[in-house]
This record gives C-alpha cells, sequence and structure tokens, in this order.
C-alpha cells in the first residue's frame, strides 16, 4: 500500500490501473489510445475521458452527512486546497485534469512513458515511490499512513499467530510446549513467557 489513494484525487487509482493496462507486452501506443481500445473511449470511473476534471468525491454518490456534516461542496473545496498547499510547496504543479495527473505521474515516477520506432511505450517501476518520499504531508495523514503500512505488514503475521494460537494452543500444557517453556504452574508460566 503506498499511500497514493489518501493524497490523490478518486481519479488516480483508476488512472494506475488504466497505466497498467498499457504496460502491457505489445502495447505500443497513448493512453488516449488504451482508453478507446479497453473502454471505447469513456470511462466513467475517470469521469469520461482524460481531459475529464479532477474530483475529491463522486458526483453522483449519496453524501454521507454524518462523517462530513459540512456537505460536498465544502468537503471537496478543503480537499482541493490541502492538495494544491501540498504540491505548490513541493513545487508542482496542481493538475486540474486526468491529462495533467498523467503528466505528474511521469515526473514523479508512477508511470514511465518511452517513444520507441514501435510507438509509446509505458512501464511502471517495481516499486512505487511513497508519496511522503515526495510531498510534505500533513503530519496528521503522515502518521495515518504509517499505521497502515505496519498493520499490512505485520497483518499477515499477526493473523496466523492468532489462528495458531486459538486453534493449535488451546491449553497451557500445549502453549508452554510450543514456547519451550516447561513449568505449567500458574504463576511461573506467565512469567516465562513474559521473558521469552
Amino acid at each position: 500500500m503506498s499511500g497514493w489513494e489518501h493524497v490523490l484525487p478518486r481519479q488516480g487509482f483508476p488512472l494506475t490501473m488504466l497505466v497498467g493496462t498499457a504496460c502491457q507486452p505489445g502495447f505500443t501506443a497513448s493512453l488516449d489510445d488504451c482508453l478507446r481500445e479497453v473502454f471505447g473511449g469513456y470511462w466513467d470511473m475517470i469521469c469520461g475521458d482524460f481531459d475529464g476534471a479532477l474530483t475529491f468525491s463522486w458526483p453522483d454518490e449519496e453524501w454521507d452527512y454524518e462523517a462530513a456534516p459540512e456537505g460536498r461542496e465544502a468537503c471537496e473545496a478543503a480537499r482541493w486546497e490541502q492538495f494544491s498547499a501540498v504540491l505548490t510547496t513541493a513545487g508542482f504543479p496542481v493538475p486540474a485534469t486526468v491529462r495533467d495527473l498523467s503528466e505528474l505521474y511521469l515526473t514523479w515516477g508512477p508511470a514511465r512513458r518511452e517513444e520507441t520506432p514501435d510507438g509509446t511505450r509505458w512501464s511502471i517501476p517495481a516499486a512505487l515511490p511513497l508519496p511522503d518520499d515526495l510531498l510534505r504531508l500533513d503530519p496528521v495523514l503522515t502518521e495515518r499512513l504509517d499505521g497502515i503500512r505496519r498493520a499490512m505488514r505485520t497483518g499477515p503475521f499477526l493473523g496466523t499467530l492468532i489462528e495458531q494460537l486459538v486453534d493449535d494452543l488451546t491449553s497451557l500444557d500445549r502453549l508452554a510446549a510450543a514456547t519451550a517453556r516447561t513449568s505449567t504452574t500458574p504463576g511461573s508460566l506467565s512469567r516465562n513467557v513474559g521473558r521469552g
């Protein structure tokens, strides 16, 4: 999880998918050509085509006034203000359209474009740059992204450990055996496990 979905307008994710599609072996064309070939030139996920305006919310979604009581327009304006400030501070232009965002991808590195004798070739690096590598994010957002990344890294291991403890180690004797502890007397087991 790179965290870009918490920073970019909502078209960032489908744009990444489209770039990934354009990276397929044998495809040599522009993103506009890819959009025409795959979606007939119009895709709702990016608000139509590459000249569609970027937004942070879905225009036809029912607004959640409990989560954002200020309303769609005020929330959208606040997100744009924050996004614009972050980009301007880092010296990047503020994109207005999906096409502008695709050009910013090339500057940042999540996408690469190369003109070859056969046509335009697209590629994506094996490891995407993190938004906090390129932008000075709000400390609250940085902390949230760090927490999400930690959970994504440790979650599978923690889930396996919990599954092992719940499914297989249903007694103190089994827990002691699994942790190489021999004492199962009530006080000593917890002291030994705590040291382990």
